[in-house]
């Protein structure tokens, strides 16, 4: 459970902040005088920017709601946008959360009630059909409806059904397409789940489908891994549940009742009624008060006369001993701890301040030969940011179990000059393994021009000059096109790896066919020799109904038979009920924390530019 985040200031307050942030002043009712004061329809997937297609919203709609099981009573949602105004994007998420009104239907199962009951009542004329007529879809169809909903209820038992939605236990994954822009906002139920902090790790876990525009793909891993950062938290929530503010719930309302009447049965019982005092109690006699010692925790000292006096002229406060006492002259002081710094990173100092040219502490960092340290991205000076890094190194791990070699990048800045050690071609001789086809991109960021790729000595033999130029030439065309770095080097990565995979399987080809003209030429045939042993009648094999037979007639054995199957009978049935029950969480309620005058909840994360992986830079992060 983290510290609340107001959605303006993007500062982190304390809570018990019920009217307005103690820093700006922002309150939902600053929300309504921009976005209004009614209510707005909400889907399970509202899609006010025509992102997505019927197909794809109902695609998703399902997704929601099969991982919503898995954390109940959580009522998942998605809201596309395109307001595109950065400074008003999560005061619309809080407006949304406190001013929707729920379409019960695209709820699925857990709001099939509350859907009856807001569908309007059609008249529907009987048509001339004869008593007993066969359905359109004969005996197929009847038979696929009755496995459907046998499978439907089945996927009950196992997934149970949440309760209705309250908005209280919404998550809603707000997107602006036109901003780029994702953040989450919530219910006060979750408030004890969710940390405003860790819940955008689940979008940055999706940046690779939605680059690809695969947005399906992209809001199915986000809400997956929310929910399992709700489980995650919630298991711990609910085993220190007196701790966070909740109870079980067998024994909320015994323990509620219980309260009551113990709170009440004084009041009943006792001898004498509740008087208002006429008087007011009289003041402590300062001879009877002790004084104050610095050792213990005593009691405040008495008013004395002399206060008064003291008090009139100012100099009250500094009559008395300051509350925090000195330390004495010989106590030793604690001293500040210091973090060590990693012996692989040169000192700072020792760096020069421009980029012109590679410091000499970096070559041996470059042509690094040691197995365990060793990466398919060459950057020790750290261009890339850690989400960048962690794409490309999965991009880099799979393509050898694809394409059946290995590439390696090595990346500069614009324009920098580098020893002729670390130069592509002695670079890639360094660090390739062998008896694999390894290839190395040496590019500076930003440049398409610098892009070189330099192939291990045996590829290097095994393609021709001209295909080698052509490749160089398709991968500079394909990274000249973009103007961000690590995506040109991204781009590059895939055209490379699509271009040499076809060369490298017409290379494997022909190894095998060498491989096998080599084997034939140094086989010597040998005569086959056809030898028949003949079998008495008492070695037949024995069939399996004969076993069965056997078995059956054995009492010892039929008995351990009948064991075993109970065994596994017992173990399917326990793995049954753990899916069933173990699988799944069902939170508790908890006291709401209202704040900034939201009635249904104010729990919002920062925003996230899900393209790039980088929150904006005006998203500060402040404590009040």
């Amino acid at each position: 459970m983290g510290v609340p985040i107001c959605p303006k200031c993007s500062s982190n307050f304390h809570r018990g902040a019920e009217d307005q942030c103690p820093r700006c002043g922002f309150s939902l009712k600053q929300a309504e005088h921009i976005f209004g004061i009614h209510d707005t329809p909400f889907q399970r997937v509202t899609d006010e920017a025509g992102a997505l297609t019927h197909k794809e919203r109902s695609a998703l709609a399902q997704i929601l709601e099969k991982i919503e099981r898995r954390i109940s009573p959580v009522a998942l949602s998605v809201y596309f946008t395109d307001h595109g105004q950065q400074e008003h994007f999560r005061s619309h998420a809080l407006w949304i959360i406190n001013h929707l009104r729920l379409h019960h239907a695209s709820f699925g199962k857990r709001e099939q009630a509350r859907a009856l009951d807001d569908a309007p009542i059609l008249i529907r004329e009987q048509a001339d059909q004869p008593h007993g007529a066969p359905s359109p879809a004969g005996l197929a169809g009847r038979t696929k409806d009755a496995f459907d909903e046998w499978r439907e209820r089945w996927h009950d038992f196992l997934h149970p059904l949440p309760p209705p939605v309250r908005r209280e236990w919404m998550l809603i994954l707000v997107i602006d397409v036109q901003l780029e822009t994702a953040c989450f906002v919530w219910g006060y139920m979750l408030d004890p789940y969710i940390d405003p902090d860790r819940i955008n790790s689940s979008i940055l876990k999706a940046r690779i489908p939605i680059r690809e525009r695969d947005v399906v793909q992209a809001i199915k891993i986000m809400m997956t891994e929310a929910a399992r950062e709700i489980a995650s938290s919630g298991h711990t929530v609910i085993r220190h549940a007196g701790k966070h503010g909740l109870l079980p719930r067998g024994q909320r309302a015994t323990l509620s009742a219980l309260t009551a009447a113990a709170l009440l049965t004084p009041c009943l019982f006792a001898p004498q009624t509740w008087a208002v005092p006429t008087s007011a109690p009289s003041p402590p006699i300062a001879e009877e008060v002790e004084e104050p010692s610095a050792a213990g925790d005593d009691a405040t000292p008495a008013w004395l006369p002399a206060d008064s006096q003291l008090l009139m002229q100012g100099k009250w406060w500094s009559s008395y001993p300051p509350i925090l006492f000195e330390p004495e002259p010989g106590a030793p002081r604690a001293r500040q701890a210091t973090l060590p710094q990693s012996s692989l990173l040169p000192d700072p100092a020792q760096l020069p301040e421009n980029d012109k040219i590679v410091p000499a502490a970096y070559l041996s960092l470059y042509a690094q030969n040691d197995p365990s340290k060793r990466s398919n991205l060459i950057d020790p000076q750290m261009l890339l940011a850690e989400v960048e890094k962690n794409d490309l190194e999965t991009l880099l791990n799979a393509i050898p179990k694809k394409c059946n070699f290995r590439i390696y990048v090595s990346l500069f800045v614009r324009g920098q000059k580098y020893d002729p050690r670390i130069d592509a071609q002695r670079l890639i001789a360094q660090v390739c393994r062998p008896h694999e086809r390894s290839v190395l991109i040496q590019y500076h960021l930003g440049d398409s021009e610098s892009v070189q790729i330099a192939y291990d000595p045996n590829f290097h033999d095994e393609l021709p000059e001209g295909d080698r130029n052509r490749i160089l030439q398709e991968v500079k065309e394909e990274v000249s096109r973009y103007s961000n770095g690590p995506d040109a080097l991204y781009a590059g990565i895939t055209s490379l790896a699509a271009r040499l995979h076809p060369e490298v399987a017409q290379l494997q080809k022909l190894e095998r066919r060498r491989h096998k003209e080599a084997q034939a030429s140094t086989d010597i045939e040998v005569p086959a020799v056809d030898i028949q042993i003949a079998r008495e009648q008492t070695e037949k094999k024995e069939s399996w109904k004969a076993k069965l037979a056997e078995i059956a007639q054995n009492p010892a054995m039929l008995t351990m038979l009948y064991a075993v199957l109970g065994v596994l009978a017992l173990f399917g049935a326990f793995i049954l009920l753990w899916r069933r029950w173990k699988r799944h969480i069902h939170l508790l309620d908890s006291h709401p924390d209202i704040r900034l005058g939201a009635p249904y909840g104010a729990g919002v994360s920062r925003t996230v530019r899900y393209m790039d992986g980088k929150e904006p830079a005006a998203d500060i992060r402040d404590v009040v």
